[in-house]
Parts: structure tokens; sequence; C-alpha cells
């Protein structure tokens, strides 16, 4: 479900354990998800200290559509995985990736250099029972 999103809602944890959830885009690779960030940003300081992180598919405001899983994320800024996930992230958005990069310049956003995140080992957060699961005992 998380590989078929369109956006998908990335938490990563402050060291004090609050949680920054971020849109981003997602492209799978075999069991792995990969997203692209750019050096500076906030998500790869959380990553560097916390590789514990939570994604749930998302609207485009990265508003939750769906149950969050937790997971593991590494940070990869190593050549061949960043052009690796580049290419993914363009085959998977088209021309919608180039476009945004240019648009966030435009605007005055840092886009730096790439860096790739790499997700892995999803597995679901166990719900809270509801109502209706306590009167089926």
């Amino acid at each position: 479900r998380l590989a078929a999103a369109r956006h998908v809602a990335l938490t990563t944890f402050r060291a004090n354990g609050e949680p920054v959830s971020t849109c981003v885009w997602i492209a799978r690779e075999g069991e792995h998800l990969f997203v692209l960030t750019h050096a500076g940003s906030g998500k790869i300081k959380r990553l560097r200290a916390n590789s514990e992180v939570q994604v749930a598919p998302s609207d485009g405001r990265g508003r939750p559509q769906g149950g969050a899983s937790a997971a593991t994320a590494v940070v990869a800024d190593d050549e061949p995985t960043v052009k690796r996930a580049t290419a993914l992230i363009r085959r998977r958005y088209g021309i919608q990736y180039p476009l945004l990069r240019t648009l966030m310049g435009l605007r005055g956003r840092r886009t730096g250099r790439p860096i790739a995140i790499r997700i892995t080992d999803p597995k679901p957060i166990a719900s809270h029972p509801t109502v209706a699961d306590s009167h089926t005992s």
C-alpha cells in the first residue's frame, strides 16, 4: 500500500522524541522505498541521530490517508545510491520531479545536493481497538 501511494507522510523524530511529519514522494525497488531530499534538510539531521521513522500514505499536503507503519531509514549519500533513487523517482513522477525542483529554487527554497533516504522493513503499527472490536468478545 505504501509503494502504491502517490504521497507519503514521513515522520522523523527530534532528539526530544517530538515527531516531525513531512509529505514526500517515494519510489520502490525490491523491498526498499526511496525518498529524495537535499543535504541540508532537517530530515537528514534527524535521521542521522535516529533512524526510526513512521510512514503512512497521505494526500499531497501530508495528511495521512491510511495506517502508519514503523520502519528504519538510512541516509544514503553515496553517488550510486543517489543516482539510482533519482532515476526511480524520475521514472515514477515524470516531468513533475524536475519541475518541482525548479519551482522550489525559484521560490527561494534550498534544493542543494540530492540525498537519498532508503526506508526498509516497514511494519504496520497496531491500531487501537475500536468500539466495534470490544463488542465482539
